[in-house]
């Protein structure tokens, strides 16, 4: 199971234009400081306490589905690489 870090950097290597676009939204969401000093900082953080900002964001970045975050599971960094090809 990968961490939301792990996905992040690897947005950032594979799709810097969706990485920036994330980080505008986290910042216009005005979550950014949240998003990089307490989700990103912690491999374990619990996703059912996201905000909603943050999980809309998520979703749209990255491959998390309502039901990551309702089950506090994340997802594999496989899904992420499919989901990107």
């Amino acid at each position: 199971m990968a961490t939301i870090r792990e996905h992040y950097n690897y947005l950032e290597i594979h799709n810097p234009e969706g990485w920036r676009e994330l980080n505008v939204e986290l910042v216009r969401a005005n979550q950014y400081d949240h998003f990089k000093r307490s989700v990103l900082k912690h491999d374990g953080y619990n996703l059912s306490k996201i905000r909603g900002p943050i999980e809309t964001i998520l979703k749209k970045y990255l491959p998390f589905e309502d039901w990551h975050f309702r089950t506090n599971t994340l997802p594999e960094l496989s899904d992420f690489t499919t989901q990107t090809a």
